[in-house]
């Protein structure tokens, strides 16, 4: 998803073109604002308590103890100018204090996530607003850590790509004939993972794509949920695949995952810019591994799963693509869906076509002339809401499909 930026002066990323600084703890500044002369480091202290980013997706430009025993965590992107997602994740340990009083710097960018908490980067909540002060029009937060023990704080919950891993592993334990070859690899070498589901039966394929965009993680739990339902034992999951080949790219960026970044790749280049081009790794390795999936078989859908500021659905306009109702279905069975559970939100359609734009979107739907949908989840979804609606999307899109392609 798209989001203006309110920055007017590149700043380079520091990683390839400066020296890095790896420090155990930095000094104190003698006036509570930021020493400029520390370009980064991995971690600071002030003897008892430690804030570090020594973890697959730990991230802060750097981190200093202020003279009033406050700790400054500045946050810079990966590159600029960019579409702002200001990501952040770092873990608070050792401290002897009843609060651990934080400052979130996002420099000239507006806080886009709520901070969260977790002491085992499995189960996360949103910190209390009562924990959480927002400055400077939203360019700076403070954060009260007043929680016992070792803690980690991120933009939101951790799916790092080991978790991926794990959850690949064990829907191969639950499913037999659950493929997950690796499509190859990232511009940092990291295995870019598949799922693949095949009856030689089937005349017809679908694909599903995910976490172009590392921050975007309510959209990547929404589509484990949606894979994991279209996986279930349901009589209408069970005739889905029985006509539908499904192949799914979950994490098509895994060094911006594991790197923390707000949007790009490791060339700093929006893989969602790149269909049609194919010029990085991912999404040429993507692309060939999609078209050899399909062989001879009909594309018929593709959902790409990101996060926004909503739940919203951006589709083709009615009447687009060879299946011109679909859309207008899908979304109205969602809806249906929610308000039977009575959830808290519904979700939005935009019907649009801009052929500017080298999105999944725009290049399947022109190439395939077939319904080519970007699912997005709302960014305050939590992992409840988050895995409840990705349930709710995937029931509506194997009855929409079932009762469209013929």
């Amino acid at each position: 998803m798209q989001i203006k930026s309110s920055n007017k002066h590149a700043n380079p990323y520091m990683v390839l073109t400066s020296l890095i600084f790896i420090l155990s703890g930095c000094g104190a500044s003698m006036d509570g604002q930021t020493d400029t002369s520390l370009l980064e480091n991995a971690q600071c202290s002030d003897g008892s308590t430690v804030i570090s980013k020594n973890f697959a997706t730990g991230q802060f430009q750097y981190c200093q103890l202020n003279s009033n025993g406050t700790f400054l965590v500045k946050l810079s992107p990966e590159s600029e100018p960019i579409n702002p997602s200001p990501w952040y994740a770092f873990n608070v340990a050792g401290t002897d204090k009843q609060a651990v009083v934080v400052e979130l710097d996002f420099g000239t960018y507006d806080y886009r996530y709520w901070p969260k908490i977790s002491s085992d980067r499995i189960h996360w909540k949103s910190l209390s607003p009562k924990n959480v002060e927002v400055q400077s029009e939203g360019r700076r937060l403070q954060l009260t850590i007043s929680q016992p023990g070792d803690v980690y704080i991120a933009a939101q919950p951790v799916v790092d790509n080991q978790d991926y891993q794990r959850w690949i592993g064990q829907l191969q334990s639950q499913f037999s004939g659950l493929m997950a070859p690796s499509i190859g690899k990232s511009t940092s070498g990291r295995p870019l993972p598949s799922i693949t589901l095949v009856n030689p039966q089937a005349e017809h394929s679908i694909v599903i794509l995910g976490r172009q965009h590392p921050p975007e993680v309510t959209g990547a739990l929404a589509l484990q949920s949606f894979i994991e339902t279209l996986l279930s034992d349901q009589v209408v999951a069970k005739n889905f695949r029985e006509k539908f080949n499904i192949l799914v790219l979950p994490n098509l960026n895994p060094d911006g995952v594991d790197n923390g970044f707000w949007r790009l790749n490791e060339n700093f280049v929006d893989l969602n810019r790149d269909w049609g081009p194919f010029k990085q790794p991912e999404t040429s390795q993507a692309i060939a591994a999609i078209e050899a999936f399909i062989g001879d078989n009909d594309m018929v859908s593709m959902l790409d799963f990101h996060s926004t500021k909503k739940n919203i659905l951006y589709t083709q306009k009615d009447g687009q693509s060879r299946y011109p109702l679909f859309a207008d279905g899908f979304h109205k069975a969602i809806n249906s869906l929610l308000q039977s559970t009575s959830a808290p939100e519904l979700m939005a359609r935009k019907g649009s076509h801009n052929p500017n734009l080298n999105t999944a979107k725009r290049y399947f739907y022109e190439r395939y002339d077939i319904p080519s949908i970007t699912v997005e989840l709302n960014d305050y979804n939590t992992q409840v809401t988050a895995n409840n609606l990705g349930e709710s999307i995937a029931l509506a899109y194997m009855q929409q499909l079932l009762s469209t392609v013929q």
